[in-house]
């Protein structure tokens, strides 16, 4: 397994935050949520931002670090994202601090992904379980929650679906997961995009396609945009080839999607992000990035 330098871990963790921090009785937590991205099976990577508490009382406090499967805890995730499928492989460098009265404490977190390539493309959940011990005499000790979503790096199968290569995890799964399509001339002819939808269930698969751009049908989809893009400016832009689609049991099938940009100078030299969105009728969801770039 290579080991990457100090920078390279750093490069690998792309974090988008939420400006808000986790909140309790006397106590926060930041980032209160965060959407990692580009983690790459099989190296360690220092997360860029650590999870820092603060503790807002006129006494210290001590406080405990441990992950969670989010929905093995009651606890929500967005659609298309499911548990990560070991939360210790989320680790703090410490697992208890002492957080000074009306100070913070923070310990760094470092995520390890085992080697593998059924570990590409995934999009996957995380709770921190940031608890406060109880004082003596208390039985009630605070915790707080903040979810971590963790997006691993792209990868698309050798040789196609032809080959029969060996599925992603997860049921319903969209490879690769990131696609950039560059050199988009606006008022050029549209060029095509082929991406590979994965049913891994027992069952057939029937479903639609849609493409998600702007704040507002994120924010209904529940997805977030990747930190440094801005949204594609319209989401005909990219068309389906087909709205519907189905899937045999255990059984692999093409995405087409046609994306053209109209004139337009404001059009030249753009970089943007869209989501290509699969809804199944019996409510699963996947979900791919597709990154669009004009020439000058």
């Amino acid at each position: 397994m290579r080991q990457p330098s100090a920078a390279a871990l750093c490069a690998l963790a792309a974090i988008a935050l939420g400006l808000q921090s986790a909140h309790a009785v006397g106590l926060r937590v930041s980032p209160g949520g965060a959407l990692i991205q580009g983690i790459e099976p099989g190296q360690k990577a220092e997360l860029a931002v650590p999870v820092t508490v603060m503790n807002d009382d006129p006494e210290p406090k001590t406080v405990s670090f441990a992950t969670l499967a989010p929905r093995k805890g009651n606890m929500k995730v967005p659609p298309g994202y499911s548990d990560i499928p070991d939360p210790a492989w989320l680790t703090f460098s410490k697992s208890e601090v002492e957080v000074p009265a009306k100070g913070s404490a923070a310990v760094k977190m470092t995520l390890s992904i085992p080697e593998g390539k059924q570990y590409h493309n995934q999009h996957w959940s995380v709770a921190l379980a940031v608890r406060m011990k109880a004082a003596p005499g208390h039985m009630l000790a605070i915790g707080l929650y903040p979810r971590i979503e963790i997006e691993t790096s792209p990868a698309r199968p050798r040789g196609g679906l032809l080959s029969r290569p060996k599925p992603p995890l997860g049921d319903l799964v969209v490879t690769p997961s990131l696609e950039t399509l560059a050199g988009v001339a606006p008022a050029g002819p549209p060029k095509r995009v082929a991406l590979d939808l994965w049913n891994n269930s027992p069952k057939p698969w029937r479903g639609e396609v849609s493409i998600v751009t702007g704040a507002e049908e994120a924010k209904k989809a529940r997805l977030d945009l990747s930190g440094g893009w801005t949204w594609l400016p319209d989401a005909s832009w990219v068309k389906p080839k087909a709205a519907g689609i189905e899937v045999g049991a255990n059984g692999a099938a093409e995405i087409a999607l046609d994306v053209a940009v109209p004139a337009g100078k404001e059009h030249h030299d753009r970089a943007w992000e869209a989501i290509v969105l699969v809804k199944g009728a019996d409510k699963s969801v996947a979900f791919a990035r597709l990154r669009v770039k004009t020439g000058l």
